[in-house]
């Protein structure tokens, strides 16, 4: 980094100190900075720093998954075999893009109108001790399977911009162009398809080999293209550490296959020595923060220290189980509240995190190291809320950002449907249809990301096998507790009072009118509740977690929105997150208190949101909410920074309804938002 550039950064971070006042800002812009010059730094000095040259690193040991059932069930088989037939072919369907094809000759449908396909044409260089070895590499691929295609990891398969291969990792660029979205190439990076591929291996016999060498195959293709700290697929160190985890289960659940014409040795080695350095890469780029963390330092703590118990014991690796182990136990506390919520003000991050925690710690118990020092009741706590909060059979309300991220993920819950279904239920495709008009595909794969068994719904699943495990001998099991705030709620004498009344239309007035008991669950520290009766659920926002001054980047301004069901039927939805990066007002609008089932004084937002790139990810807090319980009413009162006049909102239930009523001094406006939102990141329904 120049002088001049490192002046204009200093510059930029007095002169916002002066403006805000924040001792918060200030510590986040010299991290910030200290972070930039490290990276410029580092590509300079050390262009191949992470690429191991030498043969002295440990090598994998499996037998982690041996006493686990590895069953698909019978529900699922149909969605298994054209699982199989699309990832053989190569087809992919990548955060809502349908399933297209992954190859550089691959034509890409584009995004809102956006289309960047083939404007990445540049020669890319290797040095030649890469070049030399990808020639060789690339060889045996072909022995392993000679009609083999190779992938293209580098591209965005939606609006197809091409990220160079050769590029160092801190010089990836991202939201720098409308319609491209970084999240594309990272998803598929993470190798989540690999170890349902594995599951497949262990459920038919006939398959087993032909798995098995699309695994060595999509292996080999990755490692010839994403040398170490190169490109796309490096940039990101929690996908560094998903995609670790994902192949060392793969290869783990795989077990001991030999493919004719390949020295097993030589596999081994090979990928022994690209996970070692996934685990160098991870240890030495961990996105630690003396602020706060999030849901990124935890995957990768989780990634290197099951990275360390998978190789055989030498110093380096022992230091990466001693680093996760320490840190896992002080983020626990610090991510997961006393109530058992996160800090990520987002319900699907919440069940995220839960889940890499979840496989991380049973991971640890079956390779016998102890957990002395973790609060697993937090753990206990969290599936509670899952389990309190969970809509129209099992599916997690989109409340805060969704990213539709998993960490493992064996099984695949859907719906076959043809390609035209699927135009008609998707906007997002429908934007396309001459496109998808011209590609072949007869049956359509339908995931229901949103869908989510805790564990002890299921133990036939690997994380409900994992889960029993890990809690067998120290009987916990989360409870649904109830837990009322203990304040006495003051009205304030209002002016306007204003009405919302939501009801099953199918019911008659005679059932509306009868009374019901109706139960009120606070989690205080989280800022959520639950309200539920016979006939219906609702599930409320009641404010934002702060943590001395920091929000999640991850948070809505939906304090006092809600999702409502009654008799199972979703009578009012909330509109989630369909996209991050790729267009900046979209995003701002998502996040917006205005898009959300909140009541709002005309041009006042809950907290300050940043309008542009710097905005994508933060938020200022503006706002205090306050949250009571009268009876069987559930009361929420929200005040403005600048804005001295506070909102009240009650939650009435019924029988086979809600009432709400808002008040306030002065007038105000009510949303509810009216539209079908989203089923998960990059799926907007029609």
């Amino acid at each position: 980094m120049s002088i001049k550039r490192f002046d204009d950064h200093i510059n930029k971070i007095i002169s916002l100190y002066k403006k805000k006042g924040s001792l918060y800002l200030i510590k986040s812009s010299l991290n910030i900075l200290s972070k930039k010059l490290f990276s410029e730094m580092e590509s300079k000095l050390q262009p191949e720093k992470y690429i191991v040259r030498h043969n002295d690193f440990p090598l994998i040991k499996g037998g982690v998954f041996d006493d686990f059932k590895v069953a698909i069930p019978d529900n699922q088989s149909k969605n298994f075999d054209i699982y199989y037939n699309m990832i053989r072919q190569h087809r992919f369907d990548l955060l809502g893009s349908g399933w297209l094809k992954n190859s550089s000759e691959s034509i890409s449908p584009g995004i809102n109108g956006f289309n960047h396909s083939n404007k990445s044409k540049r020669e890319e260089k290797f040095s030649k001790k890469i070049r030399n070895k990808s020639k060789r590499i690339y060889k045996i691929l072909k022995v392993i399977n000679r009609d083999y295609e190779t992938i293209d990891w580098h591209r965005d398969i939606k609006s197809g911009y091409r990220w160079p291969k050769d590029i160092w990792k801190s010089k990836v660029q991202y939201a720098h162009l409308p319609g491209v979205d970084i999240k594309n190439p990272w998803e598929l990076s993470r190798m989540n398809h690999l170890v349902r591929l594995a599951f497949l291996s262990a459920n038919h016999e006939d398959i087993k080999i032909e798995c098995f060498k699309e695994f060595m195959c999509q292996f080999l293709d990755f490692y010839l293209s994403n040398p170490a700290g190169y490109g796309v697929n490096w940039r990101s160190n929690m996908d560094v550490a998903i995609r670790a985890v994902n192949l060392l289960v793969a290869k783990d659940l795989f077990g001991d296959i030999k493919i004719k014409g390949i020295k097993k040795n030589w596999f081994d080695r090979l990928f022994s020595k690209s996970l070692y350095e996934h685990g160098n890469f991870i240890y030495k780029n961990l996105e630690y923060s003396s602020v706060i963390n999030s849901n990124h330092y935890i995957a990768e703590l989780c990634g290197l220290l099951i990275a360390g118990l998978y190789f055989e014991k030498n110093e380096e690796t022992s230091s990466w189980i001693e680093y996760a182990l320490k840190e896992l136990k002080i983020e626990l506390k610090k991510q997961f509240l006393d109530d058992g919520c996160s800090i990520e003000d987002s319900i699907y991050y919440h069940s995220f995190v839960l889940d890499m925690l979840i496989y991380t710690l049973g991971i640890c118990k079956k390779s016998g190291v102890s957990l002395e020092g973790f609060d697993l009741r937090r753990i206990c706590k969290g599936i509670a809320f899952i389990k309190d909060v969970r809509i129209s059979g099992k599916h997690l309300p989109l409340m805060g950002d969704c990213d539709s991220g998993v960490f493992i993920k064996s099984d695949i819950v859907g719906d076959i449907i043809s390609k035209d279904e699927a135009l008609k239920k998707y906007h997002h495709l429908s934007e396309n249809k001459t496109f998808w008009k011209e590609q072949s595909i007869n049956e359509w794969l339908d995931e229901d990301i949103l869908y989510y068994e805790y564990p002890f719904e299921n133990n036939d699943s690997i994380k409900g096998q994992f889960f029993e495990y890990l809690y067998s001998d120290m009987q916990l099991r989360p409870d649904n507790r109830v837990s009322y705030i203990k304040k006495v709620f003051k009205p304030n004498k209002f002016d306007i009072e204003k009405e919302l009344f939501f009801s099953d239309a199918s019911e008659d007035a005679e059932s509306l009118r009868q009374s019901i008991r109706s139960e009120i669950t606070v989690y205080p520290e989280g800022k959520w509740a639950v309200i539920k009766n016979n006939t219906l659920k609702c599930v409320i926002s009641t404010g934002t977690v702060d943590v001395n001054g920091w929000i999640s980047g991850h948070s809505h301004n939906d304090a006092l929105s809600f999702v409502l069901e009654i008799n199972k039927k979703l009578i009012i939805n909330d509109p989630g997150c369909y996209l991050y990066t790729p267009f900046f007002e979209e995003r701002y609008k998502e996040r917006s208190a205005f898009n959300h089932n909140v009541p709002f004084f005309d041009g006042v937002e809950q907290n300050n949101l940043l309008k542009g790139k710097k905005g994508l990810f933060y938020s200022e807090k503006a706002s205090k909410t306050d949250t009571f319980v009268e009876g069987d009413r559930l009361v929420v009162r929200i005040c403005f920074a600048d804005f001295k006049n506070p909102i009240v909102r009650r939650f009435i239930p019924g029988s086979n309804h809600l009432r709400i009523v808002d008040c306030a001094e002065v007038d105000f406006k009510q949303n509810i938002y009216k539209g079908k939102g989203s089923q998960g990141y990059g799926k907007k329904l029609r």
